[in-house]
């Protein structure tokens, strides 16, 4: 009865695992096969990891633009901001008084300038021109001078010899500038000699002795000179004949220049004669005089001119606004200060982050750079202490064209975009930081494990 038991226990035994073993080899064969389709198929991602920043380079500064007092101003942190809309406003009141001092002077100076053109057009034609007596004492100068010139207490024994000494003056200047004119064209001429004898490398004749000394001394250099210098000394001593002529033209042109300025005596046949030239004389030196006067009215008129055209820009800069729309970033060390300097930024607006659109700026090892491409995707995690974490996918857009260097090493700038791909809330600022991955290619787990085999 036991015997039957145990037989009937062991045949259905038998029958019920003979085939378990399949329950074990088939998983394990097809896990295996599964591993190395994995291995060999299976992609890993090699990246660059590197921190990052999400910045924006559409920031707009707000500057001091004039030197002047704040008397309101609106600006605060995180202030969201409209284009156009008033900022600060500035006490131009300084700035309205030196626009209506100029305002005021200018027309006087243009009252000056006519009067001193009525005042030279009067002396040119020996009359008063002025209709009444102007406010600047032109015509109180004008009628002085017509008295003075109609004055006669010239003695005409002093005049005439005054004259003689002028005139032999005169004549000694006249003939010693002659003279040296007729030295310098005949050097010229000597000159023109050589530089026609060097051109055709020709005999000079017809010269002066020390010109045809100099003309040997320039054959003498250029037999000297080596077959490979001579056109070089050929071009550079026609280049110093060429020089020496035109110093000999601005000689003669000084010299005959002072010629022009020679001013032959006036004929003293009479004391007459001695009175007109006098007072061509005066009258010439008094024109010349207020031709300068003229001239500087006129400097001062363009200068108040350019003054105002300043103060009526600087008074439109009274209100400063938001050349963007954003939000205010607000400089602390000049926070709730009335006076701060021309041209200090008293805050800066950064435009609305926008979720599909969010700038990034990280800095790259310049030994990782070779492998880094603008347009090459990017993962970004942003740090979030005890929360779900933050993760973003982008582009590189730009990449710096030089290498900042530091302590740690060099480094290039890399500029791009990123998207949020989670659905994690969270309120996007500038200036937050997160773990930059650039991913530069992919390797099969397989050449990934025999490298680490290899290497070990």
């Amino acid at each position: 009865m036991n015997q039957n038991n145990w037989q009937n226990t062991s045949q259905f035994y038998s029958q019920s695992h003979k085939h378990f073993y399949r329950w074990i080899i088939y998983p394990t064969v097809v896990l295996f096969l599964f591993i190395l389709l994995f291995l060999f198929f299976g992609k890993k991602e090699i990246i660059i990891k590197s921190q990052a920043q999400i910045t924006s380079d559409l920031v707009s500064k707000i500057q001091i633009p004039i030197e002047s007092k704040i008397i309101e101003n609106k600006l605060s942190e995180n202030l969201s901001v409209k284009k156009g809309e008033a900022l600060v406003k500035l006490d131009i009141e300084s700035l309205k008084q030196q626009k209506s001092s100029l305002e005021k002077e200018i027309p006087l100076v243009q009252n000056q300038i006519l009067a001193n053109q009525t005042f030279i057009d009067s002396l040119k034609q020996g009359k008063s021109l002025f209709t009444s007596d102007d406010d600047f004492g032109y015509s109180n100068q004008l009628q002085s001078l017509l008295s003075e010139n109609t004055a006669s207490d010239y003695a005409f024994k002093q005049s005439i010899i005054d004259h003689e000494s002028e005139k032999s003056t005169y004549q000694n200047s006249k003939n010693s500038i002659q003279k040296s004119i007729s030295k310098k064209q005949v050097e010229k001429n000597d000159w023109e000699k050589i530089k026609s004898a060097w051109s055709s490398q020709s005999n000079l004749s017809g010269a002066s002795e020390d010109t045809t000394s100099q003309y040997l001394n320039f054959q003498e250099q250029l037999k000297a000179s080596s077959k490979e210098e001579k056109e070089q000394v050929k071009v550079t001593i026609s280049s110093s004949i060429n020089d020496k002529i035109s110093q000999i033209d601005q000689e003669l042109e000084q010299l005959e220049m002072e010629q022009s300025k020679l001013t032959p005596p006036a004929s003293y046949d009479n004391e007459k004669s001695s009175q007109e030239y006098k007072k061509k004389q005066l009258v010439e030196q008094t024109i010349a005089t207020a031709k300068q006067k003229r001239i500087e009215f006129k400097e001062a008129q363009e200068k108040y001119n350019l003054e105002l055209q300043e103060v009526n820009k600087q008074i439109q800069d009274e209100i400063i606004t938001s050349p963007i729309d954003g939000f205010v970033h607000i400089n602390y060390n000049v926070k709730d200060q009335k006076i701060i300097p021309k041209g200090e930024v008293i805050a800066e607006i950064y435009p609305e982050i926008k979720p599909g659109k969010i700038e990034f700026t990280s800095q790259i090892e310049a030994s990782d750079l070779t492998q880094v491409k603008s347009g090459m995707r990017v993962h970004f995690k942003l740090d979030s202490k005890g929360n779900s974490p933050i993760i973003m996918e982008g582009k590189i857009k730009e990449i710096s064209a030089n290498a900042e260097t530091s302590e740690r090493g060099s480094f290039y700038v890399v500029k791009g975009f990123l998207k949020q791909t989670n659905k994690t809330p969270f309120n996007s600022r500038y200036g937050l930081n997160g773990r930059l991955s650039l991913i530069v290619g992919k390797k099969s787990y397989f050449n990934v494990l025999k490298e680490m085999i290899i290497k070990n």
